[in-house]
C-alpha cells in the first residue's frame, strides 16, 4: 500500500480549492487555479526544497515567473506518473506565451491574497510582483465590400432592425461601446446641428 504525505503547501492548496468550490467558481477556473498553484509548489520544492507557502518570498516568485519564459510548454507537469504523454504533443517544448504567463501570475496572486486574508501568511509576497503584460492579437479589419454586405443585411423597413442598423452605424462611426450608445437620451442630442453628446463614456472625444 502506497502512502502519501501532504506537506503544508498541499494542505493550503486543498483549503484554497475548497474555498473556491464553495464560491461556485467554474470548473475551468478551478482547474486553472489548481494546475498553476501545484506546478509552482512543485517548482519551489525542486529548486529550493521549500514545502510551505509561509516561506515563499517575492524573489522566489519573480524567479519562477522568469523561468516560465525560459522553459518550454509541458516540460514541467504536476504528476510525473500521469498516463498522458506530454512529450507526444505537437507543441511540447515550445515557448510559453506572455498571455499564459500572465494567467499564471494572476492565479498566484489570487492564491496568496487568499492566504493573506486567512492569516496563513503575514506578508503577501505577490503584492509587489508586477503583472506580465499579455500579448494582444491584432483584430482583422473588414474590407469595404464586407462592411457594405454587413449593413445591407439589415431590413431597415422593420423597426427593430432599423434600430440595430442605426446602433451599428454609430459604433462604426464613433468607436463608442454599445452600452454607451444605449444610454443616450433625447436630451443629449442637438439634432439641428447633427450631433449628440455622450455624457458617460470610456472613450473621450466621441
Amino acid at each position: 500500500m502506497e502512502v502519501f504525505f501532504l506537506n503544508e503547501f498541499d494542505i493550503e492548496i486543498d483549503r484554497f480549492m475548497l474555498d473556491c468550490t464553495a464560491k461556485g467558481l467554474s470548473v475551468k477556473t478551478l482547474k486553472s487555479y489548481e494546475q498553476t498553484i501545484r506546478l509552482f509548489a512543485k517548482w519551489m520544492f525542486v529548486e529550493f526544497e521549500i514545502d510551505s507557502p509561509r516561506l515563499v518570498k517575492a524573489e522566489h516568485l519573480r524567479s519562477y515567473i522568469r523561468s516560465l519564459g525560459e522553459r518550454g510548454k509541458y516540460e514541467w507537469t504536476v504528476n510525473d506518473n500521469a498516463n498522458n504523454n506530454p512529450k507526444a504533443r505537437d507543441d511540447y517544448g515550445k515557448k510559453i506565451s506572455n498571455t499564459t504567463i500572465a494567467n499564471y501570475t494572476r492565479n498566484l496572486k489570487v492564491f496568496f491574497a487568499y492566504l493573506y486574508q486567512e492569516q496563513v501568511i503575514r506578508i503577501n509576497p505577490m503584492k509587489n510582483v508586477k503583472n506580465v503584460k499579455p500579448e494582444r492579437k491584432m483584430k482583422v479589419m473588414l474590407e469595404d465590400n464586407e462592411l457594405k454586405q454587413f449593413f445591407r443585411a439589415f431590413d431597415v423597413t422593420k423597426f427593430d432592425q432599423y434600430r440595430d442598423w442605426m446602433i451599428a452605424q454609430l459604433i462604426f462611426d464613433t468607436g463608442s461601446q454599445i452600452g454607451e450608445l444605449l444610454d443616450i437620451h433625447l436630451t443629449f442630442g442637438i439634432y439641428a446641428q447633427n450631433f449628440f453628446i455622450l455624457v458617460e463614456t470610456l472613450h473621450m472625444g466621441n
